[in-house]
């Protein structure tokens, strides 16, 4: 008669290989969101933001200039030959190892902020700050070339 032998079962291997974690810590998530609100409301004012590198560069000399714990945006670029920006990532400066996206920094303030979930993403941003590209802007380009033909 065969014998079976136990074998474990195969565990997974749930590990990420990035050196940070996600930042879930409200009163974090709250400075950050109320610094972005703040450089956002002042850079429309000032009409200075005309792309995303330009965002990362406001907020970040805002969040320095403003006396309080300082911020830092990474810009999430698409894989591949990709470059177009994906997402932001936010966290305090003095403290890299926790992060959040834009996306999840409203998701850890449900109940505390109204705004949605999309608010701190890329093409909102853009669409806030005024210069997103639109499909007219696309259409606009081709129509430009079709001429030059």
């Amino acid at each position: 008669m065969a014998t079976k032998t136990l074998t474990k079962p195969k565990q997974r291997q749930n590990y990420q290989n990035r050196s940070w974690e996600n930042l879930t810590d409200r009163r974090k998530l709250r400075h950050i969101e109320n610094i972005l609100d703040k450089a956002i409301a002042e850079s429309i004012q000032d009409d200075s933001i005309q792309s995303h590198e330009d965002f990362k560069a406001y907020v970040e000399n805002y969040s320095q200039e403003s006396g309080k714990a300082p911020i830092t945006v990474e810009l999430c670029v698409g894989g591949g030959d990709d470059d177009e920006i994906r997402g932001y990532r936010f966290y305090l400066t003095s403290d890299p190892s926790h992060r959040t996206s834009g996306k999840y920094l409203i998701k850890n303030l449900e109940g505390i902020t109204s705004k949605d979930e999309n608010y701190f993403t890329p093409s909102n941003i853009a669409e806030i700050c005024g210069f997103a590209e639109t499909e007219l802007d696309d259409l606009d380009d081709e129509l430009e070339d079709d001429l030059l033909d």
